[in-house]
């Protein structure tokens, strides 16, 4: 009897430590693809001012990455058309907006105070989810509230040269990415959808539909700038035109900045890494619990806080980084005390069931 309880722990133990590796894996490639893709957004916006253009190739690269994976696994799905228009481009659309204006904060602030911006997110949610759900909270996620709210005002009072447009931006992104989230659980509530598929579908009608809004902003800019970053003027040691000689020296040249193709493999990384994020955050919540998955979701956000800091040199005072650590104490509290009312409410409901039927009987 022992040998037999010894060998199926032999059998076992491999298992746990190879279902160990892959969520320890897929944490970290979760954590270093939602990095690299926001300091590449603001590596981009800072030599490519066009924060619509960012969103709009984004969203492509989002559709056609999610196409080829869920084609490779044999998985990929058709969706009618009414459920498309009905369905998937109200979606889409709060998708492109929501992307568009946290490009447009992050063209003018550092990525840190932007998600520190982001942080309020279960205020906005609470507020909306009354106004549109009818969902109420109990008193532990209020009280939540309170660390989220203090920390970000210390944040946002102390950082130094805030810029207006970049907060008003950030704060109009962080309640069009709740609104978003509160559509889509009401649409998983209804409908079964792979979320793999569901992300496609989106990210494809937002592209689609936004192009003449891209044509009536962005476009011509656009051409313009690559016009101008193509035809560079280039200067020899004496260019001689004419019967005149150029002196370097005494010639002024504007910085051309980086090169097309150099912009073009910052857009190709940073659509990957984007959509990287998103597949390694939802394999990792099928694989560990709502609580693990909380954590690592608030550790995320401070890793990726932290490494945009260092990548671009940014700096914090004591009050800044105080503010930001007590924001997202705040968040995890949030869902910590989300999850016990969502368990309580469970088990309240089990206890109903169990008790209907013994009536029954």
């Amino acid at each position: 009897m022992q040998n037999n309880e010894n060998k199926i722990d032999n059998k076992v133990n491999p298992l746990l430590k190879r279902e160990s590796l892959i969520i320890i894996s897929l944490i970290f490639g979760w954590y270093v693809s939602s990095s690299v893709s926001n300091n590449l957004n603001k590596q981009i916006l800072n030599n490519f001012s066009f924060p619509m253009t960012l969103a709009i190739v984004q969203l492509f690269q989002i559709s056609l990455y999610s196409f080829l994976f869920l084609w490779m696994r044999n998985q990929f799905a058709f969706i009618g058309f009414s459920d498309i228009m009905k369905k998937v481009l109200p979606l889409g659309l709060f998708n492109f907006a929501s992307h568009a204006f946290t490009y447009m904060s992050l063209a003018n602030v550092p990525v840190s105070f932007m998600h520190t911006i982001k942080a309020t997110s279960p205020i906005f949610t609470v507020i909306l989810s009354f106004l549109i759900l009818d969902e109420r909270y109990g008193s532990l996620v209020i009280v939540s509230l309170l660390p989220i709210i203090f920390g970000v005002s210390l944040c946002t009072f102390t950082e130094v040269n805030i810029n207006q447009y970049g907060l008003i931006m950030a704060i109009v992104s962080t309640i069009l990415f709740v609104l978003q989230n509160i559509y889509s659980k009401s649409l998983f509530r209804k409908y079964k959808f792979n979320p793999v598929v569901l992300s496609m579908y989106t990210a494809l009608c937002a592209f689609l539909c936004n192009i003449p809004l891209w044509l009536l902003t962005d476009g011509q800019s656009v051409l313009d700038f690559i016009y101008n970053q193509e035809n560079q003027p280039i200067y020899l040691d004496n260019t001689v035109i004419g019967d005149n000689v150029i002196n370097l020296d005494s010639v002024v040249v504007e910085d051309p900045g980086p090169s097309l193709s150099f912009l073009l493999t910052l857009f190709l990384l940073n659509g990957f890494a984007h959509w990287a994020q998103y597949i390694t955050a939802f394999n990792t919540l099928n694989r560990v619990t709502p609580v693990t998955y909380a954590v690592s979701n608030t550790l995320k956000r401070v890793f990726v806080i932290v490494t945009s800091i260092l990548y671009f040199h940014n700096t914090i005072t004591f009050m800044n980084a105080f503010g930001i650590l007590i924001s997202i104490s705040g968040v995890y509290f949030y869902t910590r005390a989300k999850q016990y009312y969502n368990q309580l409410n469970q088990r309240t409901k089990n206890e109903i069931d169990i008790t209907s039927n013994v009536n029954r009987v």
